[in-house]
């Protein structure tokens, strides 16, 4: 590989690192957690994503979401999944393998993720499925 094309990778990689920044100054929290067994098509499995248990402080009272990167990993069926906050009312879906959303911007940063996946098609799955999931959650 010449120099020339070396320079053009390293700033294309800075360029791609910049855009995934929520924005200068704000914090973030990821988990990255693997789902129990899913052994039947139709039927829902969710993942909880919190900042409880990441090093350091985490977000404190009053602290917002300014965006969230959420990615999956599977292979052998064919999987819904959509990333939801607090509970699995308030849902984005994921397309292909992630998400990146601001439809969460300015609630509370405190609060928990969840992936929720789901098989698609009918009856049991010819073995079980177990879905890598991470979520990371910038906030200010």
């Amino acid at each position: 590989m010449n120099s020339r094309t070396l320079i053009q990778y390293a700033l294309a990689a800075a360029a791609l690192g910049a855009g995934m920044a929520a924005s200068a100054g704000d914090f973030a929290w990821t988990q990255e957690k693997v789902s129990p067994a899913l052994n039947h098509a139709g039927r829902e499995v969710a993942v909880r994503y919190a900042p409880a248990g990441n090093r350091g402080p985490g977000p404190g009272p009053g602290s917002v979401i300014t965006a969230v990167y959420a990615a999956r990993d599977f292979q052998g069926a064919q999987v819904q999944s959509k990333l939801c906050w607090n509970d699995t009312q308030r849902c984005v879906p994921l397309v292909g393998g992630g998400v990146r959303s601001q439809d969460f911007n300015g609630l509370d940063a405190g609060k928990p993720f969840y992936l929720v996946h789901t098989a698609q098609g009918r009856g049991p799955l010819a073995q079980p499925l177990f879905i890598t999931g991470s979520v990371t959650v910038w906030y200010r």
